[in-house]
Protein backbone atom coordinates (compact mmCIF):
# COMPACT_ATOMS: atom_id res chain seq x y z
CA UNK A 1 0.00 0.00 0.00
CA UNK A 2 3.07 2.56 -0.39
CA UNK A 3 3.17 5.38 -2.53
CA UNK A 4 1.30 7.90 -4.07
CA UNK A 5 -1.37 6.85 -5.47
CA UNK A 6 -4.16 4.08 -3.67
CA UNK A 7 -5.94 1.60 -5.50
CA UNK A 8 -9.61 3.05 -6.26
CA UNK A 9 -10.98 0.49 -4.44
CA UNK A 10 -9.93 2.30 -1.10
CA UNK A 11 -11.72 5.75 -1.70
CA UNK A 12 -14.70 3.67 -0.25
CA UNK A 13 -13.35 2.88 3.01
CA UNK A 14 -15.17 4.72 5.72
CA UNK A 15 -12.95 2.16 8.56
CA UNK A 16 -9.24 0.77 8.47
CA UNK A 17 -7.07 -0.98 10.64
CA UNK A 18 -3.39 -0.96 9.51
CA UNK A 19 -1.52 -3.62 11.18
CA UNK A 20 2.07 -3.60 9.98
CA UNK A 21 4.62 -6.21 9.72
CA UNK A 22 8.75 -5.54 9.46
CA UNK A 23 9.11 -4.48 6.19
CA UNK A 24 7.34 -1.20 5.18
CA UNK A 25 9.02 2.41 6.10
CA UNK A 26 6.64 4.74 5.10
CA UNK A 27 3.22 4.78 5.76
CA UNK A 28 0.78 5.60 2.16
CA UNK A 29 -0.81 8.01 1.62
CA UNK A 30 -3.97 7.89 3.53
CA UNK A 31 -5.30 11.35 3.77
CA UNK A 32 -6.38 11.07 0.33
CA UNK A 33 -9.02 8.71 1.41
CA UNK A 34 -12.32 10.83 0.95
CA UNK A 35 -14.67 8.99 3.50
CA UNK A 36 -12.42 7.62 6.01
CA UNK A 37 -13.78 7.76 9.67
CA UNK A 38 -11.65 5.65 11.62
CA UNK A 39 -7.73 4.75 11.28
CA UNK A 40 -6.06 2.45 13.53
CA UNK A 41 -2.72 2.48 12.62
CA UNK A 42 -0.53 -0.86 14.71
CA UNK A 43 3.48 -1.99 14.23
CA UNK A 44 5.58 -0.59 12.32
CA UNK A 45 8.75 -1.69 13.80
CA UNK A 46 10.98 -0.28 10.75
CA UNK A 47 8.94 2.86 10.42
CA UNK A 48 10.88 6.06 12.41
CA UNK A 49 9.50 8.60 10.72
CA UNK A 50 6.05 10.13 9.29
CA UNK A 51 5.95 12.91 6.69
CA UNK A 52 3.51 14.76 4.64
CA UNK A 53 3.36 11.69 2.57
CA UNK A 54 0.43 10.36 5.01
CA UNK A 55 -0.98 13.39 4.03
CA UNK A 56 -1.25 12.73 0.19
CA UNK A 57 -1.83 15.44 -2.16
CA UNK A 58 -5.81 15.72 -1.87
CA UNK A 59 -6.95 19.22 0.22
CA UNK A 60 -8.10 18.47 2.56
CA UNK A 61 -6.01 15.97 4.18
CA UNK A 62 -8.65 13.21 5.99
CA UNK A 63 -11.91 15.33 5.65
CA UNK A 64 -14.26 12.77 7.33
CA UNK A 65 -11.51 11.21 9.81
CA UNK A 66 -13.25 10.96 13.35
CA UNK A 67 -10.94 8.57 14.87
CA UNK A 68 -7.13 8.38 14.82
CA UNK A 69 -4.70 6.15 16.53
CA UNK A 70 -1.16 4.80 16.74
CA UNK A 71 -0.28 1.79 18.60
CA UNK A 72 2.92 -0.23 19.53
CA UNK A 73 4.87 2.16 17.40
CA UNK A 74 8.33 0.81 19.12
CA UNK A 75 10.79 2.62 16.98
CA UNK A 76 8.29 5.82 16.00
CA UNK A 77 10.34 9.01 16.82
CA UNK A 78 8.67 12.10 14.83
CA UNK A 79 5.74 12.82 13.15
CA UNK A 80 6.68 16.16 11.24
CA UNK A 81 5.27 17.77 8.52
CA UNK A 82 8.07 18.99 6.15
CA UNK A 83 9.04 20.71 3.02
CA UNK A 84 11.87 19.40 -0.02
CA UNK A 85 14.84 17.85 1.31
CA UNK A 86 14.42 17.05 4.22
CA UNK A 87 13.88 20.63 5.75
CA UNK A 88 11.08 20.39 8.61
CA UNK A 89 8.60 23.33 7.88
CA UNK A 90 7.87 25.62 10.14
CA UNK A 91 4.07 25.50 11.70
CA UNK A 92 3.24 29.12 10.24
CA UNK A 93 4.59 27.86 6.73
CA UNK A 94 2.07 24.95 7.11
CA UNK A 95 -0.66 27.76 7.96
CA UNK A 96 0.24 29.96 5.42
CA UNK A 97 0.09 27.68 2.63
CA UNK A 98 -3.34 26.98 3.47
CA UNK A 99 -3.64 23.03 3.76
CA UNK A 100 -6.51 22.02 5.72
CA UNK A 101 -5.85 18.62 8.17
CA UNK A 102 -8.69 16.66 10.09
CA UNK A 103 -11.10 19.02 9.78
CA UNK A 104 -14.08 16.94 11.78
CA UNK A 105 -11.18 14.73 13.52
CA UNK A 106 -12.80 13.95 17.86
CA UNK A 107 -10.33 11.76 19.01
CA UNK A 108 -7.05 11.17 18.64
CA UNK A 109 -4.12 7.94 20.54
CA UNK A 110 -0.95 7.40 21.02
CA UNK A 111 -0.48 4.32 22.74
CA UNK A 112 2.93 2.60 23.66
CA UNK A 113 5.34 4.43 21.22
CA UNK A 114 8.13 4.62 23.50
CA UNK A 115 10.98 6.34 21.11
CA UNK A 116 8.44 9.34 19.69
CA UNK A 117 10.07 12.64 20.62
CA UNK A 118 7.90 14.76 18.11
CA UNK A 119 4.78 14.78 16.85
CA UNK A 120 2.33 17.23 15.38
CA UNK A 121 -0.86 18.07 17.84
CA UNK A 122 -3.99 17.68 15.19
CA UNK A 123 -6.90 19.78 15.62
CA UNK A 124 -9.02 16.85 17.74
CA UNK A 125 -11.43 16.92 20.69
CA UNK A 126 -10.03 14.50 22.58
CA UNK A 127 -6.29 13.43 22.97
CA UNK A 128 -4.91 10.65 24.75
CA UNK A 129 -1.81 9.71 25.60
CA UNK A 130 -0.27 6.36 27.24
CA UNK A 131 3.22 5.04 26.92
CA UNK A 132 5.40 7.65 25.29
CA UNK A 133 7.89 8.28 27.91
CA UNK A 134 10.05 9.97 25.58
CA UNK A 135 8.04 12.82 24.02
CA UNK A 136 9.49 16.35 24.31
CA UNK A 137 7.55 18.58 21.77
CA UNK A 138 3.75 18.82 20.28
CA UNK A 139 3.33 21.31 17.79
CA UNK A 140 -0.15 22.25 17.15
CA UNK A 141 -1.74 22.19 13.29
CA UNK A 142 -4.67 24.13 12.44
CA UNK A 143 -7.02 25.57 14.78
CA UNK A 144 -6.92 23.39 18.22
CA UNK A 145 -10.02 22.85 19.84
CA UNK A 146 -9.12 20.20 22.21
CA UNK A 147 -11.38 19.59 25.03
CA UNK A 148 -10.35 16.54 26.83
CA UNK A 149 -6.51 15.68 27.45
CA UNK A 150 -6.21 12.30 29.09
CA UNK A 151 -1.88 11.07 29.85
CA UNK A 152 -0.10 8.44 31.81
CA UNK A 153 3.04 9.13 32.48
CA UNK A 154 5.39 6.20 33.64
CA UNK A 155 6.82 6.17 36.94
CA UNK A 156 10.44 7.62 35.73
CA UNK A 157 9.20 11.01 34.99
CA UNK A 158 9.38 12.77 38.65
CA UNK A 159 8.85 16.31 36.88
CA UNK A 160 6.01 17.77 34.70
CA UNK A 161 7.00 17.66 31.21
CA UNK A 162 7.66 20.81 29.33
CA UNK A 163 5.80 19.28 26.24
CA UNK A 164 2.64 19.09 29.03
CA UNK A 165 2.39 22.73 30.01
CA UNK A 166 2.96 24.04 26.53
CA UNK A 167 0.21 21.83 25.46
CA UNK A 168 -1.69 23.29 28.09
CA UNK A 169 -1.09 26.81 27.41
CA UNK A 170 -2.20 26.52 23.73
CA UNK A 171 -5.69 25.03 24.69
CA UNK A 172 -6.46 27.07 27.41
CA UNK A 173 -9.76 28.66 25.54
CA UNK A 174 -10.71 24.90 24.82
CA UNK A 175 -9.73 22.38 27.25
CA UNK A 176 -12.28 21.10 29.74
CA UNK A 177 -10.09 18.06 31.50
CA UNK A 178 -7.07 17.26 31.90
CA UNK A 179 -6.86 13.54 33.39
CA UNK A 180 -3.16 12.42 34.17
CA UNK A 181 -1.62 9.48 36.35
CA UNK A 182 1.54 10.01 37.01
CA UNK A 183 4.61 9.78 39.65
CA UNK A 184 3.33 11.30 43.34
CA UNK A 185 5.98 13.38 43.26
CA UNK A 186 4.54 15.16 39.62
CA UNK A 187 0.97 14.99 41.50
CA UNK A 188 2.48 16.84 44.77
CA UNK A 189 4.08 20.09 42.52
CA UNK A 190 0.44 20.25 40.74
CA UNK A 191 -1.25 21.00 44.52
CA UNK A 192 -2.41 24.27 45.23
CA UNK A 193 0.24 26.78 45.93
CA UNK A 194 2.94 24.55 44.31
CA UNK A 195 5.23 24.82 41.61
CA UNK A 196 2.61 23.78 38.41
CA UNK A 197 -0.48 24.96 40.17
CA UNK A 198 -0.50 27.41 37.80
CA UNK A 199 -0.16 25.68 35.14
CA UNK A 200 -3.81 23.77 35.76
CA UNK A 201 -5.36 26.28 37.73
CA UNK A 202 -7.56 27.81 34.60
CA UNK A 203 -8.19 24.03 33.34
CA UNK A 204 -12.26 23.77 34.69
CA UNK A 205 -11.81 20.27 35.71
CA UNK A 206 -8.63 18.00 36.46
CA UNK A 207 -8.30 14.83 37.77
CA UNK A 208 -4.73 13.85 38.51
CA UNK A 209 -4.05 10.39 40.56
CA UNK A 210 -0.81 8.74 41.46
CA UNK A 211 0.42 5.93 39.65
CA UNK A 212 -0.43 3.46 42.62
CA UNK A 213 -3.65 5.53 43.53
CA UNK A 214 -2.60 6.50 47.01
CA UNK A 215 -2.86 10.51 46.27
CA UNK A 216 -4.86 12.11 44.26
CA UNK A 217 -6.30 15.59 42.68
CA UNK A 218 -9.30 16.78 42.18
CA UNK A 219 -10.46 20.04 40.80
CA UNK A 220 -13.53 21.15 39.56
CA UNK A 221 -15.88 24.22 39.33
CA UNK A 222 -17.13 22.75 42.76
CA UNK A 223 -13.83 23.26 44.36
CA UNK A 224 -10.69 21.41 45.05
CA UNK A 225 -9.43 17.86 47.02
CA UNK A 226 -6.36 16.19 47.40
CA UNK A 227 -6.91 13.34 48.88
CA UNK A 228 -4.76 10.63 50.44
CA UNK A 229 -5.16 6.87 51.17
CA UNK A 230 -3.63 5.27 54.19
CA UNK A 231 -2.96 1.35 54.51
CA UNK A 232 -6.50 0.83 55.83
CA UNK A 233 -7.85 2.35 52.58
CA UNK A 234 -9.13 5.05 54.14
CA UNK A 235 -9.35 8.51 52.61
CA UNK A 236 -8.32 11.27 54.52
CA UNK A 237 -8.72 14.92 52.31
CA UNK A 238 -6.61 17.88 53.05
CA UNK A 239 -6.28 21.44 51.65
Amino acid sequence: MQGEILPSIFLFLSELVLIFNTSGTALPPLGQLPNLKILHIEGGETIKSIGPEFLGRRTPAFPKLEYLAFDSMRNWEEWVLRLAHDVVAPIEDVHASNLNLFPNLEKCYFYHCPKLKNSILPPTRLLQINGCPNLESMEKVGMLQLRKFEVVLPSEIKQLPQWISSLINMTLQSLQLLNMQCNSLVLDSCRKGKQNWHIIQHIPKVIIHSIGLETRLLRSKDGYQYQIKDELGTSFITP
